[in-house]
Parts: structure tokens; sequence; C-alpha cells
């Protein structure tokens, strides 16, 4: 791009520093008029803007020279700042405005429906008719700009344009320039020199005053004396906090407008105040159209509408600042924003407060703690459908359920201490990667809490957050807990970014998803604590088995360098002794071990094994693929059969494990017998939806619709070519929309509908595909449904919060059966726990683990009625059986314990879960303190011990 050659450049006014292009030059080409006296531009600027058309437009030569003569003599800029434009900026304007007259022009001269918007460098530009719609439009537009770069500054420079020939003709420019992103101080550039001796220096000092009594909103009015034949001005200078400014442009012009008044000039900037964005907003009008009046009423106007307008949602971005603020904060900072966040509630929040419940210091802990039960307490709309919100009331609601927390005393609800040890992050740890090939920036986030970490990794461009991550870690820590597996926690994480890339070709697009893969297991290895010993993902939304098997080879690469460094003493190796030591559980003490395992990749791949699942071959294991879904299958088997089979000590208790075994036949006969008489709907028929279709297929139940993204297919008389979509979907990747077009099948393809499933009356109703797809509120998203179009007898939830926690409770209410989806889908946790488990069998052998204890009961008392000298022997494998009743028995326990403690407190089957899981966490010690110790007493002596 060539250099932009300021071309117009006015008198200094305000926010912005300008002056004069004082050229005497006045000789031009041929082709280029002279200039007159009073426009302060040289000639050679106009010889530059005309050989510029020529060689970059399609615009003849007497267009140009009549376009550049009527900018010199015919438009009426004002004699205002002009913000800086440069030779491309200014040709984009000329060429797209001709476009726009030959198209939009009237019969007496003026034009209508001017619309010219466009990017040329760092500045977007617009040049459009004044009219209703379009300025509506624009500010739209601007808006969405600045919704797109979180967390960046962004300053406008606006005026009106009017022809002297045509005053009628009135039209505005608008030059939008992001100006970049807040430093470690929470300044943004450019913005220091503004503080002092500026319009902004006295405002600054009285909005600081306002936000200590918990004002964010300031409107200043000022008298500006006009200049030559210029008109006075009076200014109006709204500053409002940026989250709401950018959802709210477009209504604050509204006010001037609804009265007719047109301003002559309107400018805003970006200005950090203590360590807050805010916009400062000048709107000028001629002095001349205000009564006293008017002028009382837009300014009081301003701060009414101003005071009540909404927020936008709190960015992926601002978070990310948030959260470096506070690792640098002191704590009267802390406290600060502690207070800050009560002020300014915004559900995104809930995750600043969530890290700040690790903090040092104890009252900040508390305050923290104290606003997320606030914000729990007393949501506003946006809460009530929020994913995280909505795990949180229903942990807060569970801890009120009286169960046994000490052996020896009475039941109880919990604490807030109790509350806070269990929910509280151990680390959230994220860091911004450019792939250099591409150019592409990618967000890393991993979210893991105090004990083993369990939970997957999501990519996608847009649906990786770090409300949605800590929604679905504290999710993850009550599956767990619930199933009762031992040590695992909170954990998930993901890579925000498009790895599609499609514009690329297959082989580069390759490469730069390896790399950013490859970045990513840096990420983890090197600065998230993940291995066996302290956090263990695995794969989800965008990260299949053939990306965690890249993950998983650049673990064991990473894990070669580190016995590498510590062997040869290498800079730095004291840290890769203790990633090795206390995440992998390696004695680098044994010098004679890290020369082994130096010599052999295969023995390191044994060691990182169980630091990642759902890898695909040997390495993983074969109960993996479809767990999910066969989870489903067993939840609802377990509640079919409840009649029959209602006592969950059958599956747990250790002296009933041959009556279990010898009953199992007979427990799926009866669970198939009676799944074959419901009718199903499936919404997503991808991983999860695909397998359960199919399960639920075999057992002669009649399935009679499914959707994916691509649409819903139907047959009120049940599909029956199931098991063909199913390997479609799942082996070849293939949507709905073109398994039809390749094939024959009964029924009706509705496209582009997928809620279809949502509403259709049937027996089961099982999502398995998006979050918040059943509402009791106007969300605008077209994938969701109002709780009251659902007619399914009982909705398993294959997805992760597919059904909001007010739908849940108003479904339930109607006698809806509501499986939690933190139950209903738990068989993937459940199945990478035991690939965990054998990773760890292979290194360690079986005592070493159990007598960690590390086993799950059920999972031991299989392993001893299978293989009885498991102990003594310390065997490194186990048969396939083992997992697999393991897994069936685990599962039904659950769901057993969880019906009846619903039946027995007339609770919800989630809140009963949740209650249960507590329960299992106050037995393994997890509601104090104290048990962040033992964990680093295990990282700490488990090497050495073993």
């Amino acid at each position: 791009m060539m250099h932009m050659t300021p071309l117009i450049y006015r008198r200094r006014y305000g926010y912005f520093t300008g002056g004069h292009l004082m050229g005497s030059s006045t000789n031009t080409k041929s082709s280029a008029r002279a200039i007159p006296e009073k426009i302060n531009i040289d000639g050679k600027n106009v010889e530059q803007l005309y050989d510029h058309l020529r060689s970059h437009s399609d615009l003849s030569a007497e267009a140009i020279r009549h376009e550049i003569d009527t900018i010199l003599s015919d438009i009426n800029f004002g004699e205002s700042l002009f913000h800086v434009l440069g030779l491309e900026e200014i040709s984009f304007l000329i060429e797209n405005n001709r476009y726009q007259e030959k198209a939009h022009g009237k019969n007496d001269g003026t034009y209508i429906d001017i619309d010219v918007e466009g990017r040329v460098g760092d500045k977007n530009l617009f040049l459009v008719s004044e009219t209703g719609p379009l300025m509506k439009k624009v500010a739209r537009t601007i808006q969405e700009i600045m919704k797109k770069s979180p967390g960046r500054g962004f300053r406008l420079f606006s005026c009106s344009i009017t022809s002297r020939r045509q005053a009628r003709d009135r039209r505005r420019l608008l030059v939008l320039e992001e100006t970049g992103t807040p430093d470690h101080t929470g300044s943004l550039p450019g913005t220091t020199l503004q503080y002092s001796g500026s319009p902004y220096a006295a405002s600054i000092e009285t909005l600081r005053g306002l936000l200590k009594k918990g004002e964010d909103i300031l409107i200043v009015r000022e008298d500006i004396p006009g200049m030559d034949d210029e008109p006075s001005l009076k200014q109006f200078l709204l500053w409002l906090p940026r989250e709401k400014f950018q959802e709210n442009f477009e209504t604050i012009n509204m006010i001037f407008q609804r009265k007719g008044i047109s301003s002559v000039r309107q400018h805003f900037n970006t200005i950090v105040i203590d360590g807050q964005m805010f916009i400062a907003l000048s709107t000028l009008v001629e002095s001349a159209r205000l009564t006293p009046e008017m002028e009382t009423y837009l300014s009081d106007e301003l701060y009414s509408r101003s005071m009540l307008l909404k927020s936008s949602p709190v960015s992926v971005g601002e978070i990310r600042d948030i959260l470096d603020r506070i690792a640098s904060a002191r704590d009267h900072e802390k406290i600060d924003l502690i207070t800050h966040m009560q002020r300014n509630k915004q559900k995104e929040f809930l995750i600043p407060l969530m890290v700040m419940l690790n903090d040092h210091n104890l009252e900040i802990r508390r305050k923290a703690f104290g606003i997320i039960r606030h914000y729990v307490l007393n949501p506003d709309a946006a809460m009530k459908n929020d994913y995280y919100w909505s795990t949180l009331k229903n942990i807060f609601s569970a801890a009120t359920v009286p169960i046994r927390r000490e052996k020896d005393r009475l039941d109880r609800s919990l604490f807030d201490e109790e509350i806070m040890n269990l929910i509280r992050f151990r680390g959230l740890h994220y860091e911004t990667m450019t792939e250099k090939e591409s150019g592409r920036e990618f967000l890393f986030i991993r979210i893991n809490g105090t004990g083993i970490g369990k939970g997957g990794i999501r990519a996608h461009r847009s649906h990786v957050s770090f409300s949605g991550e800590g929604a679905l870690s504290t999710n993850m820590l009550f599956k767990c807990i619930g199933l009762g597996v031992p040590w695992y926690t909170i954990g998930k994480g993901g890579i925000l970014g498009d790895l599609a890339i499609k514009e690329l070709d297959v082989a580069a697009r390759d490469r730069v998803r390896k790399a950013v893969l490859e970045a990513y297991a840096d990420f983890l290895y090197y600065r998230s604590d993940v291995g066996p010993l302290s956090d263990v993902p695995a794969g989800d939304v965008g990260i299949g088995g053939s990306e965690i098997s890249v993950i998983y080879e650049r673990i064991t690469d990473n894990a070669m360098k580190g016995i590498q460094a510590v062997l040869s003493r290498e800079p730095g190796y004291d840290q890769e002794m203790r990633i090795l030591k206390e995440n992998f559980g390696l004695n680098c003490a044994n010098g004679a071990l890290l020369e082994s395992l130096a010599k052999n990749r295969d023995l390191v791949k044994k060691l990182t094994s169980p630091a990642i699942t759902g890898k695909p071959g040997p390495e993983g294991l074969k109960l993996r693929t479809g767990a999910t879904a066969r989870g489903l299958m067993e939840i609802l088997s377990a509640q079919q059969n409840y009649r029959d089979f209602n006592d969950p000590s059958l599956w747990s208790d250790r002296a009933r494990i041959g009556e279990a075994l010898s009953l199992e036949n007979n427990f799926k006969e009866h669970a198939v017998k009676r799944i074959a008489m419901l009718t199903f709907a499936i919404q997503g028929f991808g991983k999860v939806g695909a397998h359960f279709a199919r399960m639920a297929a075999e057992t002669g139940a009649s399935i009679k619709m499914i959707s994916d993204a691509s649409g819903t297919l139907v047959d009120p008389g049940g599909l029956s070519e199931i098991a063909v979509l199913s390997e479609a979907s799942l082996e070849r990747g293939s949507s709905l929309e073109e398994i039809i077009k390749s094939n024959t099948f009964k029924g009706e393809f509705i496209a582009a509908n997928s809620t279809l499933p949502l509403s259709a009356i049937v027996d089961v109703v099982v999502p398995a595909a998006l979050e918040e797809v059943i509402t009791t509120g106007e969300t605008g998203n077209p994938q969701a449904i109002h709780e009251e179009a659902f007619e399914g007898n009982y909705l398993l939830q294959g997805a992760n919060g597919p059904a909001t926690v007010e739908a849940e409770e108003a479904l339930e209410n109607r006698g809806v059966i509501v499986f939690p989806d933190i139950l209903a889908n738990a068989g993937g946790v459940l199945a990478s726990y035991m690939e965990w488990l054998k990773g760890l069998m292979s290194s360690f052998g079986y005592r070493t683990i159990f007598e960690w204890g590390f086993v799950h009961r059920i999972t031991h008392n299989l392993v001893i009625h299978f293989h009885p000298d498991a102990l003594e022997k310390n065997i490194r494998e186990i048969s396939d059986e083992v997992y697999e009743h393991s897994f069936a028995f685990i599962m039904r326990w659950s769901t057993l314990e969880t019906i009846n403690l619903s039946r027995r407190y007339k609770v919800s089957m989630r809140r009963a879960f949740i209650a249960i899981g507590i329960q299992h966490a106050a037995d393994e010690g997890r509601l104090s303190e104290q048990f962040s110790i033992t964990m680093d007493r295990l990282r700490g002596t488990f090497a050495e011990r073993t």
C-alpha cells in the first residue's frame, strides 16, 4: 500500500491535532485545475490525487477533473477540523461517490441514497446521504465494528457536507479509526497527551469523582465561539462506558434527530479512566438552532436515556484484559474492581470473580464470593439464560439439600467457605498465539481446579469464551464427583479461532492446523500444568482423534526434551524436572530410569499416555467410541427398569458383584423391551446423536425425527434407515442434506430447520448439539425454542446445557422427566477416566494406583472379581470386560442414587445429582482448604514413592 499523503488537514479543534498544509505552489499538470487561495491544499497534493485516480480507478480523465473541481470549489466542509485522510482514502471516496451519484441522481441535480462504505488502510470510511435510514445503518455498522474488537480503543470524526450549488444535498462523512489496546497501566496509545491541557482534563477529574459515587455518566455543555465567518456552536460532551456506548450509538444520535437537529460535527475518542474504558462523544450543533428550553431538554434527555441504556455483553477480549489487571493489581485495586462488578452487573464478570476466590487475601476472597452469591440470587434477564450462571445457581441450590457432610454429625447444608473451596479454580491459563503462515490469531484457554483437572478441548471460531469454559469446567467437576470418580475436578479448555481456514489449499491448511495444535500442546505442557497427576484434557467440539494425536505427540516431544535437559543439566532444567515430577509422576532422581527413557520414545509415550484421553489406536480405549451415547442409553435403561432394579447397592457393593453380573442379561432384556416402546426425536446428528440413534434403533424403538445444522429428516412412522444414516454421519462426516441427496430415504427432509425435534410430539426428546436451545425467554436465537413448545415426556440431555435452568424448572413443573446434562452425558468423562486408569496402570501398575486412591470402588470390585491377583502382582493391564461392566455399573448406580434422593427430598434430579456429588466430595475432604495441601503432597511425593 502506498504512503498515505495527508491531503486535507484543517485547523485544530478539540480532540484532534491539526494544522494547515501551507504550500505556495499552484502549478499543476494541465489536466488539473488551479487551486483557489481559500483552499488549504497545495498544487502538489492535487497532482498526486489526479495521478492516483488515473492509475487506480476506472474514472475517465474528464470525470476526475470534474470531481476534483467540485471538491475544491463547490463542497462546503465548513472551517472545521478534517481528520487526516490520505490519497487512497480520498480516492476511494471520490471514485465510489461518483458511481453512487450516477446511480442515484435526480432531475433537479440532487442525489438521494448516497451510500459509500469501505475500509482503506486502518480507517473505516462512510459517505452517506444524511437521511434517517442511512444514518441508522451507519451507526449500527460502527457499533458492530467496535464489538468485533473488544478491549481496543476507537476514535471517530464526523462532519456534515453540503454543496454550495445544492444546499438541500446534505451528506455526512464519517471516519472511524482503531487506536489500539490499553497497555499494562490501562492507558491507550495517544491518550495521555489529551489528559493534560485539553478539553478532556476537567471532565476526567469530574468523572473520577462521580465513579467513586457509583455514577458512570457525565454530560458537559460548552459554548464554542464562532471564528471568522463560522457560526457559534454548542457542544454536548457525553461520557459513557465503552460497553454501553457500543450498544447504543444509534440510540444516542436519535435524541438529536427526533428533534430535527443535525450536528455540524461529531467526534468521539476512547479514554481509559481508572482502568475502565470510556467513550467521550462530542456533538456540536449551531447555537442559533437551539432555544434555552431545547438545550436543557437535550442535556436532560441524554442523561435520562443513557442512565437506563443496556450494556453490551462483555467480550472475551475485555475479560482477558480484566484478568491481566487482576494478575498485577494491588489489594485495594482488586477491591475497587469487585465494587465495580457489584455496581455494573455483567454475567461475564463471574469468571474474574471466580479467579479472585484464590486470592491470598481472605477479605478479597470473601468479597468476591459475596458478589458471586449476589449474582446467583439476584440475576438480571441476561443471566437467566446464561450457562455459567445456571451452573452456579444449580450448585447453590443443591448445597441446601441436607445430606451427610461429616460422619459423626447430623445432615446439613453447605457453609459458604465449603462452596468456595469446592468451586474455585486452581488455575485459569490463557495466551494469544499468531500463526505465522496464515497470520491468524488464536486465543488459548485452559481452566483447572483443585485436584486432577478433567475436561475437553473445544476449537471454534466463536463458541469458545472464558465464561463458556468456566461453565463447562465446573460442570465437569460435578459430573466427576456425582459419578464418584476420585480426585477428578474442574477442567476445560479451548482454542478460539477458525481452524477451518477455507481460503488455504489442503496442504497449507494441514500445516496451519498442525502448527496451532502443537502450539496449544506447548501451552498445555509448559504453562497449564497438564499431566496425569495434574490436568487431563480430552477432545470436544472441533477436536477429534486426529487432533488429539497431534497434541499427544507434541506433549511426548516436550517430555523427551525435558528428560534430556534434566540429564544434561541444561539451563532451566529445574523447571523441566518440576513438570516431569509433579505433573507426570516421574522420579527424576533415578538416573538409570531417565537414561532408558531418553533412548526410547515408546517408553516416554507410556508415561505421557494418561496425560490426555480420546487417543485413537492402542493408546486409547475401545470403550471411548460412542461413550456419551452409551451413557445416555444406560441412564434411560436404569430409569425404565427402576420398578425391578431400584437398589443402587446391587451395582456398587463388592459382596453383590456376583449377583449383579448374573442379572446383567435380565437387566438388558427388560431395558430393551421398555425402550422399544418409546418414540424419539434427536436434535444433533453428530458424534453423540448418531451413535445414540443407532443404539435406540437397535432396541426396536421408533425414531421419528433427526436433525443437524442442514435440516431435519422426519417420518411420522419412524425412520427405517438409521444404521445407514449413522454410518454416513460418523464415518464420512456427511450432513443430513448431503446424505439425502445421495440416497433415497423414506420421510421428508426440511432444509435449514434444526429445531423441529425439540418440539416433536414424542416420548423422548434428545438435544445432542447446542447449548441453550430450550429457554423461557426471547433470546433471539433462531436455533432455540420456548419451553412451552416442548411436547416430549422425557428430556434426555445429550448436549451440555441445552435447557436453561428456568426452562428445566418449567418443564419439571409441567410433569416432564428431565435428565440433567451433567448426569445424562457423563458417559464421555467416565470413559476418559478409564482410559486414564489404563495409562497409569501401564506405567505404574494396578496396586500403585489403587493405593493412591485413583480407582473407583465399583471398578475395583470388578478388577478383583476378574483379576484376583491384581494387587499382589501389581498387574499392568486389565480385561475389556472390566471396563465395560465398570462403565455400565457406575452409570446405573449413579442414576438410581439420583432418583432415590430426588424422591426422598422432592427435588429435581439435577439438584439430587449435585448433592450426591457434594457428599462424595465431603468424603474425600474436598470441602476444606486442606484438600489443596493433600494434592500438593500427592504431586510432591508420588514420584519418589513409586
